[in-house]
């Protein structure tokens, strides 16, 4: 997402992403290339937003050990001592919040729609978000590549 500035054009911001001025009026469906508006949120096609991750956290139970929960997490005893600070690898106790060393949860992402224009293909789509039209088909159970409406609605695999 990019926020225009005053000074802005399409092409400045095209170039400054590395994308065609044409995909990011498609992506924004912007008919006049002239006509953009400082405050105007527009999506860059192409670029992917990586959300944060957040390290795993495991909370003791009774009967666990260090070894039962680096096998569960496919990591080593040793790792997940160091990563808590744990001098006696006997010495865990119920209700420990343990962070695993080498895992994280990563927050789902948004889904990507695009409302179908005049003119557009499976291919000039797919070349604007970066993916396959064999994805986009297969995403949207499309049986004929050939056959898309204007208005229609489709979900881009990210």
């Amino acid at each position: 997402m990019y926020t225009v500035k005053s000074g802005d054009t399409l092409y400045s911001i095209a170039r400054t992403y590395g994308v065609t001025v044409s995909a990011l009026a498609a992506a924004n469906n912007i008919t006049n290339y002239s006509l953009i508006y400082v405050g105007q949120v527009l999506i860059i096609p192409g670029t992917t937003v990586t959300p944060p991750t957040t390290p795993v956290k495991y909370t003791v139970k009774s009967g666990d050990t260090l070894y039962k929960i680096a096998t569960m997490y496919n990591t080593t005893v040793a790792k997940i001592a160091a990563a808590n600070n744990i001098a006696n690898v006997n010495s865990i106790y119920v209700g420990q919040v343990l962070v695993i060393p080498g895992t994280t949860v990563t927050p789902l992402t948004t889904t990507v729609k695009y409302t179908v224009k005049l003119g557009d293909t499976l291919y000039k789509i797919a070349t604007m978000y970066n993916t396959t039209v064999a994805k986009i088909a297969g995403a949207n159970n499309i049986t004929n590549v050939s056959l898309i409406s204007v208005g229609q609605v489709l979900t881009i695999p990210r």
